[in-house]
């Protein structure tokens, strides 16, 4: 299986869950995070080809979505993968960010995980905007405030705004997004 920060506790998984499958979650004052990972057959899951999993995911985003990052390589231990982390807006609930990750090691490895707003909805990005306003990035029509990170044409649903970029994990470590990325980097450095 794919090790996952220590911090992440065993739960039971669901009788509907697939076999062998194993759930984890953890908890930080901005967000709940839950994952579940399973073997599945090879040829099953995602190509292992950005552009091809960035179509596919466009095509079939909804309104309240919004691809946040799709990236493919090779782990710190040779093993191949892909994931990608798309947001669901909610407007009672806040976003959650949704990462799916497949990994080949001796066999398919499939990951997805949910991080989701805890109490305090919104912060990074109203912190961030007016931060990015006061540097005149942004103005009070939020013009270029959002846009989707592979495609400037595309405006379906809920695109990536500033917020969401890297650079602002640090000042938000626990945040939905910065919990998402940093599963992301401990599984391709340990994996």
């Amino acid at each position: 299986m794919i090790k996952v920060p220590k911090y992440y506790q065993k739960v039971k998984t669901l009788p509907t869950d697939p076999p062998g499958s194993i759930a984890r979650m953890a908890q930080s004052s901005q967000a709940t995070a839950f994952t579940i990972q399973y073997f599945i057959p090879d040829g099953h899951g995602m190509p292992y080809d950005d552009s091809a999993v960035i179509e596919g995911i466009h095509s079939a985003l909804g309104n309240d979505q919004g691809l946040i990052e799709v990236k493919t390589g090779r782990s710190r231990y040779k093993k191949k993968y892909i994931y990608s982390i798309v947001k669901t807006v909610n407007e009672q609930k806040g976003a959650t960010y949704t990462l799916t990750l497949q990994m080949l090691k001796t066999r398919t490895i499939y990951l997805q995980g949910f991080f989701e707003e805890g109490s305090t909805t919104g912060l990074r990005d109203v912190v961030v905007y007016e931060m990015l306003q006061r540097k005149g990035v942004v103005d009070d029509q939020f013009t270029g405030w959002m846009k989707d990170p592979y495609d400037a044409s595309y405006t379906k649903g809920i695109l990536m705004n500033l917020s969401e970029d890297k650079q602002f994990d640090e000042m938000f470590p626990e945040h939905p997004l910065s919990m998402a990325r940093e599963m992301v980097r401990y599984i391709l450095e340990n994996n």
